[in-house]
């Protein structure tokens, strides 16, 4: 059975990063101020603080400030914009993981091991 005007593209396009988001997704069509009413007994402090920090002025923007650095021998001035340092933003929640992985492969014994992850349902989980 074929499909007509069902054609694939001809040509697929890439994941550019700065299409996508945390925030935008966040921001988009309001989601998080819709989420959050439906859902704010249930939302910790913590994470509330966290998509606040990143929702704010905007991650290394303007408005957050930067340190600014002097090269004495070129001239040459160079800036540094603050981040956000939420764990949901894109940019600063990376930095945080890369840390942490350092972290902890620096504890890790130097044989080969695995990684594994147990769960358990809800209903059956511990006090």
């Amino acid at each position: 059975m074929e499909e007509v005007g069902a054609t694939p593209p001809e040509k697929v396009g890439c994941f550019h990063r700065s299409e996508f988001s945390v925030k935008g997704i966040f921001t988009d069509n309001r989601n998080w101020d819709r989420y959050y009413y439906f859902h704010r007994r249930e939302v910790r402090p913590v994470e509330r603080e966290e998509v606040e920090k990143m929702m704010g002025l905007g991650c290394k923007g303007p408005d957050r400030g930067c340190y600014v650095y002097h090269c004495p021998k070129c001239g040459e001035y160079h800036s540094i914009s603050f981040g956000c340092n939420s764990r949901l933003c894109s940019d600063c929640g990376k930095r945080y993981t890369d840390q942490w992985a350092k972290r902890l492969s620096s504890g890790m014994f130097g044989v080969p091991h695995r990684h594994a992850v147990l769960t358990l349902p809800t209903d059956h989980a511990l006090c």
